[in-house]
C-alpha cells in the first residue's frame, strides 16, 4: 500500500507532519516519556500525528494500557496512534517525516540504519551505541534520556524546519550508503588488514635451528 496507503488507515492528512517510533511497547524504550514530549509537540502544531508501532514483551499488556491512559490524561489520544505488531516497515517508513526514539539504553540499533535508508531525519536520545550511528546534527538530532522538554524540542525543530529535516535526512542515506552496507564493510574490514599486515612479528619457530 506504501505510505500513503499507511496514512489513510490511520486517517492521517497528506501533509500532517508524521512522526513514526519504531520500537517494542516496554519500559526500555521509554515511550512514556516520548508521550510528554509529544504533549508538547501537539501544542505547539496541533496537526502533528505520532505513530508507534510494535508490540510488547517485557511490558506486558498492563505496560501497554497505561501508556494509553497517559495519552488520554495528557490530553493528545487524537493525535497517537497504536499500530501495534507490522510487517509492512519500509511502509511506515515511506509515510514518516522523521524516526524518534525515546530509549533509556540501546545497542546499535538497526532502527536507524533503516531510518537512514529511507532518508528519515532520527530524533533519538543519547544512549548507548546511538551516536555511533547517529551523528546529532548530522543525520538526526540527539538529545539526554528521560528529558521530554529537550526531546520535544528536538521533535520541533525537524517538524518545523523542512529544509534540516531534508538535509539530516540525505545526510544519513549518503552515511549509510558509505559506512554501513555490505560493501562498506567489507572495504573497511579489508582496510584494516591492510593497515596492520607487517607490523605484527611473526611467531618463533617451535624448533630451534640446529
Amino acid at each position: 500500500t506504501g505510505g500513503a496507503g499507511v496514512r489513510r488507515e490511520f486517517n492521517i492528512a497528506p501533509n500532517a507532519p508524521l512522526a513514526l517510533c519504531l520500537a517494542r511497547l516496554d519500559p526500555q524504550k521509554d515511550h512514556a516519556n516520548l508521550l510528554r514530549a509529544w504533549a508538547v509537540v501537539v501544542a505547539a502544531r496541533p496537526d502533528a500525528r505520532l505513530l508507534l508501532a510494535g508490540g510488547t514483551q517485557l511490558g506486558g499488556d498492563a505496560y501497554v494500557d497505561g501508556l494509553h491512559r497517559q495519552a488520554a490524561a495528557l490530553g493528545i489520544e487524537s493525535s497517537v496512534h497504536f499500530a501495534g505488531v507490522r510487517r509492512d516497515v519500509p511502509d511506515l517508513l515511506a509515510a514518516a517525516d522523521l524516526l524518534v526514539m525515546a530509549s533509556r539504553w540501546e545497542g546499535l540499533g538497526l532502527v536507524f540504519l533503516e531510518a537512514m535508508g529511507a532518508s528519515l531525519p532520527v530524533v533519538a536520545t543519547r544512549v548507548g551505541g546511538v551516536p555511533e550511528v547517529v551523528h546529532h546534527d548530522g543525520t538526526g538530532l540527539l538529545v539526554a534520556p528521560s528529558d521530554a522538554p529537550a526531546l520535544a524540542a528536538a521533535l520541533l525543530r525537524v517538524i518545523d524546519d523542512p529544509e534540516l529535516a531534508g538535509r539530516l535526512g540525505r545526510a544519513g542515506r549518503l552515511r549509510l550508503e558509505s559506512d554501513f552496507t555490505t560493501g562498506a564493510m567489507v572495504r573497511k574490514t579489508l582496510d584494516l588488514y591492510a593497515g596492520i599486515r607487517g607490523t605484527i612479528n611473526a611467531a618463533p619457530s617451535p624448533h630451534p635451528p640446529d
